[in-house]
C-alpha cells in the first residue's frame, strides 16, 4: 500500500512522544495493519503495547483523529544494526479495524510504544526516504506538534480491491450501468421488429 523505506541511521523516541508521518494514496484502499522500525536503549519491545493512530490532515501537522487502537497479532523480527550498532527489529501489526482511505487524500499515521506517556528509551528508526511532512507530539496531548525533523521507516498494508468506492466512482458505474442496459434494451427491440 505504502512503504516510506527502509530503516536509516537515526530516530526519534516513541514512548514518551507519538512519532507522525504523512502519507497519501494513489488509489482507495482498505488499511489493515503496518510494518515500523524500532530500537532501543536496552528496553524490551516484547510485550509492549504498540499504539497506532491515523488522523486527517492540517496544514503541516496532524488533524482530528480518524482512527486508533493498540496494534494486535504482532510479530518482532530483527532488520538489520542502526544507531550505535543497535538492532533495529521491524514490528508488524494488524489494526483493530480496517480503516477506508480515499484516493488522493493526505492522512497522517502514528505510534506510541508503551501504555503510559513514560519515557522507555524506544525509537522510531528513521528512513532514507525524503518525505513532506513529519511530527512528535510530546505526552499524547494532540495540540501541540512540531516538526521532529526525520522521515521514519514504516509501511502500510491493506488491499486497493476491497475499498469502498468514492462518490464519483459509484456515479461513474451507474451511468455505465445505465448506459449499457440501454444499449441492451434497444438492441432486444432491433432484433424483435426484424424478426417479422
Amino acid at each position: 500500500m505504502f512503504d516510506n523505506g527502509g530503516p536509516a541511521d537515526n530516530g526519534n523516541e516513541v514512548s514518551q512522544w507519538v512519532q507522525a508521518e504523512d502519507f497519501t494514496l494513489a488509489s482507495a484502499a482498505n488499511l489493515t495493519g503496518a510494518k515500523v522500525n524500532l530500537f532501543t536503549f536496552g528496553a524490551s519491545l516484547t510485550d509492549v503495547p504498540l499504539n497506532y493512530y491515523i488522523f486527517a490532515h492540517d496544514g503541516n501537522n496532524p488533524g482530528g483523529l480518524l482512527a486508533s487502537g493498540t496494534g494486535n497479532s504482532v510479530t518482532i523480527t530483527e532488520n538489520g544494526v542502526g544507531y550505535g550498532g543497535r538492532t533495529i527489529y521491524a514490528v508488524s501489526f494488524n489494526f483493530v479495524d480496517a480503516f477506508s482511505a480515499a484516493a488522493n487524500t493526505t492522512y497522517w499515521f502514528g505510534i506510541h510504544a508503551t501504555d503510559q506517556f513514560n519515557r522507555a528509551e524506544i525509537y522510531f528508526a528513521s528512513s532514507a526516504a525524503n518525505g513532506t511532512n513529519s511530527a512528535e507530539n510530546y505526552l499524547g496531548s494532540f495540540n501541540n506538534w512540531n516538526n521532529n525533523g526525520a522521515e521514519h521507516s514504516f509501511s502500510l498494508q491493506g488491499d486497493f480491491g476491497s475499498a469502498v468506492p468514492e462518490p464519483t466512482t459509484w456515479a461513474m458505474m451507474i451511468v455505465g450501468f445505465g448506459t449499457v442496459g440501454t444499449m441492451v434494451r434497444t438492441s432486444r427491440r432491433r432484433n424483435a421488429f426484424s424478426a417479422d
